[in-house]
């Protein structure tokens, strides 16, 4: 799997983006079958007096022909307990399109994408190259 850039386009009053970050050390990662590694991870942080509501989508940018060897889980973790909790996972080409989830004023989510190379993939995922997006809306309710 080959990593490349990550960029933020836009913004939103509601929500204030930062820590945004690969988990990689080097621009090319390796990954045998059920080899898992992060590949973003990024904090939402809600500045309102009111909740919001972010939905997270995951698309398949480039690679859409090998997306489906790649098995990503989209966790989240609060700024008030450090634990992590699954909310999406599944083939790169499958991840659920849309996870909603509430952020209370004043709070923030941590979200963060492991990518693994699924079990069963050959030889011929060598070399592979896939990017995927994350986009962020948000709305209060």
């Amino acid at each position: 799997m080959t990593v490349g850039t990550v960029t933020t386009a836009d913004s939103c009053a509601l929500v204030k983006i930062s820590g945004l970050q690969f988990n990689q050390d080097t621009s090319i990662v390796n990954l045998l079958p059920n080899e898992t590694r992060p590949a973003l991870r990024y904090t939402v942080a809600n500045p309102t007096d009111f909740d919001i509501e972010v939905t997270v989508s995951t698309a398949a940018l480039t690679g859409i022909s090998v997306a489906s060897w790649f098995v990503t889980r989209l966790f989240t973790s609060t700024d008030t307990s450090p634990a992590t909790m699954l909310v999406a996972s599944g083939a790169l080409d499958a991840m659920p399109n849309t996870v909603a989830l509430r952020i209370p004023a004043g709070s923030a989510l941590t979200f963060t994408y492991d990518v693994m190379v699924s079990d069963s993939v050959g030889n011929d995922a060598q070399g592979a190259t896939v990017s995927f997006q994350s986009i962020l809306n948000a709305r209060q309710v």
